[in-house]
């Protein structure tokens, strides 16, 4: 018997959930994690909102037991991206580094921010609700915030063309259902199908929003605990956003590599990627002729003329971004650096056209891959 005024077991099990989410993220080192997503932040967003444009998925707010699966699984090659796995040094997270940047990533509290809704288009919702509730609640949940038991995770305030190619993947047999490796439930659908359940699920995020709400980066910004001081072994120098803009990616070279091994290792990938050097400008060489005591410097220019085409004709302001530059520059310490502009600028940018930005996807990737390959001195 439940006396008058006590709560029902439904509220205090849910409280009791809600208590152990926040003892987990308060358990965990959200300065470290906030420290590793510098490394996820320049194809996810700095607060990991995602960026369609390459797309990289949305991974604030997701369940922290998903996130430790995901990194996981990356880490097991249960999942392949050798380029993330290339810039990012995720094989050398530990236990607890993965705990943390799990932690800060599900508590920066963005999905309740409407400015961050997830819209599609095209679809029909009412067909593709008819269909998710048929075929994909079972594991994901009706409301599409995915269930812990059966690894499922939210597809709920995903982005839709992240989870267009994810389908995709699931169909060529690339990626498998860990509850059912021979699932063959995407082989029945339409691409009209597919399009309506995507529809429907865009719709799922909603049920979040606080009208007014407006997200603040308050994890971000939190001042460094005492806990803050834990070692770590992950050393996200791998690769980083180095302002809160998101205007410059640098990586640092390998200590085995040398300059001259890390620009034929750029040239050598540039080629590979039908991308020209149309210049270099050892700046520093020039100084140091002049007698002045000038750490290294030096600027190399890609283009691919066809591409740069392409984006003109879109938009003449485009011509700002060309030739696309990576940058050798030595610090204090002596360490050698590759520093890039952060080109997912341009591709998130409203002034291109649709048919456009999968040009713009891929010259962002390019230059990535030349950046890795300049940094390891292998191509």
């Amino acid at each position: 018997m439940r006396l008058p005024g006590m709560p029902s077991v439904e509220i205090v099990f849910a409280a009791l959930l809600l208590s152990s989410a926040s003892i987990a993220a308060s358990a965990a080192n959200l300065a470290n994690g906030e420290r590793i997503n510098g490394v996820c932040a320049f194809c996810h967003g700095m607060f990991g909102q995602g960026t369609p444009s390459m797309l990289a998925p949305r991974l604030a707010d997701l369940p922290e037991w998903y996130l430790r699966k995901a990194i996981g699984d990356f880490k097991n090659h249960v999942r392949m991206d050798p380029l993330m796995m290339r810039t990012t040094g995720m094989d050398k997270m530990s236990e607890s580094d993965i705990e943390d940047i799990s932690a800060y990533l599900s508590t920066i509290g963005l999905s309740q921010d409407p400015a961050f809704n997830i819209e599609m288009r095209t679809g029909s919702v009412e067909a593709g609700e008819d269909l998710f509730m048929d075929d994909c609640k079972t594991c994901h949940g009706k409301d599409g915030f995915g269930i812990e038991r059966k690894d499922a995770p939210p597809l709920a305030g995903q982005q839709h063309e992240y989870l267009q190619s994810t389908i995709e993947l699931f169909k060529e047999r690339k990626r498998h259902h860990d509850n059912d490796p021979e699932d063959e439930t995407f082989d029945d659908y339409s691409p009209q199908d597919l399009t309506d359940i995507l529809a429907f699920v865009a719709t799922l995020d909603n049920q979040r929003f606080k009208p007014g709400f407006r997200f603040e980066p308050a994890v971000a910004r939190k001042k460094p605990t005492p806990e803050a001081d834990r070692p770590t072994a992950f050393d996200n120098s791998v690769m980083q956003i180095v302002d809160i803009r998101q205007t410059m990616a640098k990586m640092p070279i390998s200590s085995t590599v040398t300059v001259d091994e890390a620009i034929s290792a750029m040239r050598s990938r540039a080629y590979d990627l039908n991308l020209r050097v149309v210049g270099e400008q050892h700046i520093s060489s020039e100084q140091r002729s002049r007698g002045i005591n000038a750490r290294y410097l030096t600027v190399l220019q890609f283009c691919s003329p066809s591409d740069s085409h392409t984006l003109i004709n879109a938009n003449p302001i485009f011509a700002g971004y060309m030739p696309c530059r990576i940058a050798i520059v030595e610090d204090a310490q002596s360490k050698l650096w590759l520093v890039m502009f952060n080109l997912d600028i341009m591709v998130d940018s409203s002034l291109l056209p649709p048919d456009v930005v999968e040009t713009a996807v891929r010259i962002n990737r390019s230059m990535l891959s030349i950046m890795a390959s300049g940094a390891t001195g292998e191509f």
